[in-house]
């Protein structure tokens, strides 16, 4: 909550009206949005396709997070496993995610080894979740998994709070972007979205626009929300795709 309360803050100065932050728990967002309780909602991409699909959300900004409003998804091992070199050598290995919604922590990556022709349930012998990034990372290093992924951005974060060294992980399946700070083993998406339900006026959601564009990084909001500043929304439709083909999310198959 912590985390927002400054933005609620900052919109509040600017627009001259009050806002407030409301935490929710993951599964009651949606519900939250279809039943319009509030007026605006900050959620991961996968959660606001989710919306967008179902309930016609509509994206206001996107999140910069390290001045970039993408990120993506990393497959690493340890160094000391000289057993895996590219993510063909998983099979019949352990390996680890941090949840099954976690669109930076798992979906990405499961999304990747489909691309390659790798269904990864029956391709390795243990995939287990960890609930945190850094209990990946953790768990990886400290041989409780073979391999594991977390979002973009979690191994640089560790290492310079003294938790890993760099030297200590091994890519697996790297990709290159030219501008973009951290290493990545999947397809670059769009970073959390600020997003309005179809019942909230376009002209308050243009000034909230605005407002939060405006933002500067060293900004209390910017700060307390870990974030650099807030751009145009953009394109969600790569991670519909992806919830096509993962049949997941506001594409999942009901039992």
């Amino acid at each position: 909550l912590k985390q927002w309360r400054s933005t609620a803050a900052y919109l509040s100065a600017d627009l001259n009206r009050n806002f407030t932050v409301v935490a929710l728990e993951f599964k009651k967002v949606l519900p939250a949005v279809q039943k319009e309780k509030v007026n605006f909602f900050i959620v991961n991409p996968s959660l606001f396709v989710t919306a967008m699909v179902r309930y016609q959300s509509v994206p206001v900004v996107t999140m910069k997070a390290a001045g970039n409003d993408r990120f993506g998804g990393v497959i690493f091992t340890a160094d000391a496993n000289k057993s895996i070199h590219s993510i063909t050598e998983l099979k019949g290995k352990k390996f680890g995610a941090v949840a099954k919604t976690s669109l930076g922590g798992w979906q990405m990556a499961q999304k990747e080894f489909l691309d390659s022709g790798i269904e990864l349930h029956s391709f390795v012998s243990t995939l287990r979740f960890f609930d945190t990034h850094t209990k990946v990372v953790k768990a990886v290093l400290d041989g409780q998994v073979d391999a594991g992924t977390v979002r973009t951005g979690v191994l640089e974060r560790m290492a310079k709070q003294g938790d890993i060294k760099m030297t200590d992980i091994r890519m697996l399946a790297k990709k290159d972007y030219p501008g973009f700070p951290f290493v990545v083993s999947t397809a670059l998406y769009p970073e959390w979205v600020l997003a309005r339900p179809a019942s909230t006026s376009r002209e308050l959601a243009d000034r909230v626009a605005s407002s939060l564009k405006s933002m500067f990084e060293d900004d209390r909001a910017a700060v307390d929300a870990r974030c650099t500043g807030w751009s145009d929304p953009w394109d969600y439709s790569g991670v519909e795709q992806l919830q096509k083909e993962l049949r997941v999310g506001a594409y999942k198959e009901e039992n």
